[in-house]
């Protein structure tokens, strides 16, 4: 059985759990049981929700599970599961509350978790932060001044110091300093790998692209690039290949020579290349439209999806890039047939900069976020393409 840290928050199901009890998974730095939901009405209770929540976003992230009780003898070594009465009642209001109390919010995922019939337990995934260090402004008494910081050390909350709150702070930067460092070494070494040719770009990436995520030997991830699902419109050749990908310097790869390429690296990037002659309209440097639009959002359809797949509850980074495309014309949909204007791109590049995805559930408008870039960049407002 896969372990919960390395499956989808939406999949975790009742066994998952079950198997925690029965290996018996000690509390540690990223996970914490608790027996009965607190009492939010209580402020000593819900400071207490607060501080464990906070502290784990601002060490690694990790689950909070209310509804487990731990061994008499043995703390933190879970027993048994303990049903919370009416779990769903509480999702908001432990939402509602961190909201009010904690800076920066904390984006959490939270659901009630259905262990047998009509019984069910919370589950509540803390995402590593990259906006930490996160405070909890309520304060137990009137006569307190200070905000407090907490982080999780093992299994318990400790309230940060100074040099913690000072490195918590250096980390969230260097963090954005590696994102940007890594997307443009990679730009680069496209340009230079395709030199003079056209050719459309788009790449995603999590958050933190230091770590490996990516088991190139899975076969789930393999078949998913291979046949990925929500795809339409003739899916444009590149993206159900039936073809399984190989290994690469950087992790999957999947090349179709007259078409482009497609590459999951090992930290979790995922990145479609397309020549541009595969866009434009036969034997002309006219952009066909429908063909352009169908590309980005096939892309961000199947990413959205992959990143799922690989368990990435976190902020995603996207960009964009239409190299060496001067004198490509683009025609304005927005007027009648008869009077159409068109107009060329007069430089080399055309490049939307990267964005942060903070939600998962909406791959099309992504994807219309970059469409609209490139028709705006061209003079014109875009109007939904049917394909």
């Amino acid at each position: 059985m896969d372990n919960i840290f390395f499956k989808r928050f939406d999949d975790i199901s009742s066994e998952d759990i079950d198997h925690l009890i029965k290996i018996g998974y000690e509390e540690g730095l990223r996970i914490e049981y608790k027996k009965e939901m607190y009492v939010i009405d209580n402020k000593k209770d819900k400071i207490e929700m607060l501080k464990d929540i906070s502290a784990m976003a601002n060490a690694s992230g990790g689950y909070l599970i209310i509804g487990i009780k731990e061994k008499d003898k043995e703390p933190g070594v879970p027993e048994k599961w303990k049903e919370i009465p009416d779990a769903n009642k509480y999702i908001d209001s432990i939402k509602q509350s961190c909201l009010a109390n904690i800076e920066p919010h904390i984006e959490l995922n939270i659901r009630p978790l259905i262990m047998e019939t009509d019984k069910k337990i919370i589950l509540i995934h803390i995402p590593r932060s990259f906006k930490k260090p996160h405070m909890v402004t309520l304060r137990q008494l009137k006569s307190e001044h200070v905000n407090k910081f907490w982080i999780r050390h093992n299994d318990r909350n400790i309230e940060m110091t100074v040099d913690e709150i000072r490195d918590a702070c250096l980390s969230v930067n260097n963090i954005w300093k590696d994102i940007k460092e890594f997307i443009n070494e990679r730009k680069q070494e496209i340009k230079d790998e395709i030199k003079s040719e056209p050719h459309l770009i788009i790449g995603s990436s999590p958050i933190f692209i230091k770590e490996d995520i990516v088991d190139i030997k899975d076969k789930k991830i393999c078949n998913y690039l291979a046949n990925p699902p929500m795809i339409s419109r003739g899916d444009y050749y590149i993206f159900r290949n039936d073809i399984s990908p190989s290994p690469s310097l950087y992790g999957l790869k999947i090349n179709k020579r007259k078409v482009g390429a497609i590459e999951l690296f090992r930290n979790g990037y995922y990145e479609l290349i397309v020549k541009w002659e595969m866009i434009l309209s036969f034997q002309s440097k006219r952009i066909a439209d429908d063909i352009l639009v169908a590309y980005v959002k096939n892309y961000f359809r199947v990413m959205i999806n992959l990143m799922k797949l690989l368990g990435i509850e976190q902020t995603i980074i996207s960009y964009l890039s239409l190299y060496n495309i001067s004198g490509s014309k683009l025609v304005n949909q927005n007027t009648s047939n008869l009077y159409r204007s068109e107009k060329s791109w007069p430089k080399n590049d055309l490049e939307i900069d990267p964005i942060q995805i903070f939600s998962l559930k909406n791959p099309d408008k992504t994807a219309k976020y970059f469409i609209e870039r490139i028709w705006n960049a061209f003079g014109f407002y875009f109007e939904e393409v049917k394909y």
